[in-house]
């Protein structure tokens, strides 16, 4: 191989790791969306049940409730919020704007569950861990073959996620293979042997005060490199 061959494949390489987020084509179809602008956007998900020995909320306050347009969630104790709309089959893309209210982080979704059970898909975490990791999880919040970057650490602020600043978070399966952005940054890839065929979606909280806004899910029909 020559010097310009090999400059080549190592670029190709690169690219194909770093994977920037690819716009939509006018083949894909948005399937669902919600604003929460009005206080019966609860309607479209269930709840799930918390952890074994906890309940979800305290002090009489329910642990998902929206409040100035924003769904908002605290001491859910993973009693997950379930979009009762399937996601498609196949190709899949799943985004929405996020922000912690908290220094401790600690914001999660489930992805491709089963519609019922905290850790029956792949969970997404920003600023777990007192704000010290990102992870994608499969089916095991503590597993060993969990993903993570521990680079934020690493950061001017040692945060991942930081308190009150908006995030918008694309989630994608591309064939065997989960894609999570976050501000159209690929954050963490998860390629999975034997993929996960759940077809749930859920916003996730264990305690510390989060939000989010503007979901959408649309089915993926153009081609993903």
């Amino acid at each position: 191989l020559t010097v310009s061959s090999c400059l080549l494949i190592v670029f190709l390489v690169h690219s194909r790791a770093q994977r920037p987020l690819q716009p939509l084509s006018n083949e894909d179809r948005l399937v669902f969306s919600e604003d929460f602008s009005q206080t019966d956007s609860l309607e479209h998900f269930t709840q799930g049940e918390p952890d074994l020995d906890h309940e979800a909320g305290e002090k009489g306050q329910a642990a998902w409730s929206i409040k100035d347009g924003r769904l908002h969630a605290s001491k859910a104790h993973n009693a997950a919020l379930w979009l009762k709309t399937k996601l498609p089959q196949g190709d899949v893309r799943v985004t929405f704007k996020v922000w912690s209210h908290s220094d401790e982080g600690d914001v999660k979704c489930e992805f491709l569950g089963d519609g019922k059970h905290h850790q029956s898909g792949y969970i997404l975490i920003n600023g777990g861990w007192k704000n010290s990791v990102r992870a994608i999880a499969r089916q095991d919040e503590h597993g060993e073959d969990r993903h993570n970057d521990h680079a934020c650490k690493k950061s001017p602020t040692r945060h991942c996620i930081i308190k009150d600043k908006e995030e918008t978070w694309v989630i994608e399966r591309i064939g065997g293979t989960v894609y999570w952005y976050i501000d159209e940054v690929l954050a963490l890839t998860y390629r999975d042997p034997h993929p996960l065929q759940g077809r749930s979606f859920a916003f996730n909280n264990w305690s510390a005060p989060s939000s989010f806004d503007d979901l959408k899910v649309y089915r993926l029909h153009g081609e993903r490199g």
